[in-house]
């Protein structure tokens, strides 16, 4: 098994020193929505990490910077996502996160994939790429890289990735705030929520394998219907929602796609 790729810095300049970050695509729980202003600071998650990865979250809660958005309750719902199809996970040959962030997820998805499988990050923040970077350290994956770079931008797999994953910017905001690198774009998803996933769902069926499998997560605001809809209709992935919660004054959701075999 091989698999290759290579990155592209923002400026278009290919260098291998700047590119071993990963960033921040996560997000805040945005809006103090009865006051209608975003809160100034990040909640407590209302719900527990599954128990079988809650040593990941622990040390990463234990290592956080102002910097990194911690786990969180999103977090949280895709993980038990991962969990819930374990089987089919074990022994993926190449796992990848877009928007990594603390490095919680991809962390995850290597300790279900198993020993074999080979890691890739993505993410644009460069304080939350060294983090994760030492989170998959931490937890002793030594196989895996982290690539500073918008979303999946010149990123190719040889023979595609097995176990994509993407917990992206989600919220409602106005187009501004999705502006810059740091952690002030880790929540910013412009109208309805669903600009960023609308520039990665094209890209979708060219990174999965044949047989590979996509999660992603989101709010209702985003109409996930319409997105498992357009997955299908456009690029012939079929697609469920496979988990929805009410969390707080978030709905919740993580969808997943396979590609045809």
């Amino acid at each position: 098994f091989f698999f290759f790729f290579f990155f592209q810095a923002e400026d278009g300049i290919r260098d291998a020193q700047e590119s071993r970050g990963l960033g921040d695509v996560y997000k805040r729980q945005e809006y103090g929505m009865a006051v209608g202003c975003r809160m100034e600071e990040d909640p407590e998650p209302l719900i527990a990490p599954p128990e079988p990865m809650a040593h990941i979250v622990a040390g990463v809660q234990s290592r956080l910077i102002e910097a990194v958005y911690p786990p969180s309750d999103d977090t949280f719902l895709l993980l038990e996502a991962l969990l819930d199809d374990e089987r089919q996970i074990h022994g993926a040959r190449l796992c990848m996160e877009i928007g990594t962030g603390s490095g919680t997820v991809i962390s995850a998805l290597g300790e279900l994939a198993g020993p074999g499988a080979m890691l890739i990050a993505t993410d644009k923040n460069p304080d939350a790429a060294q983090f994760a970077e030492g989170t998959m350290r931490a937890n002793g994956l030594g196989n895996g890289c982290v690539i500073r770079t918008d979303l999946a931008s010149g990123v190719r797999v040889g023979r595609g990735v097995d176990v994509l994953v993407c917990n992206p910017p989600y919220v409602v905001t106005p187009p501004d705030e999705m502006e810059g690198f740091g952690i002030s774009i880790s929540w910013a998803g412009g109208h309805q929520g669903v600009q960023v996933v609308n520039q990665l769902l094209p890209r979708v069926g060219e990174l999965l394998a044949p047989g590979g499998r996509f999660y992603l997560v989101g709010i209702e605001e985003n109409l996930p219907e319409q997105i498992v809809n357009h997955m299908k209709e456009e690029f012939g992935l079929e697609g469920e929602l496979v988990k929805r919660q009410q969390i707080g004054i978030e709905g919740l959701w993580v969808a997943r796609f396979i590609k045809p075999a």
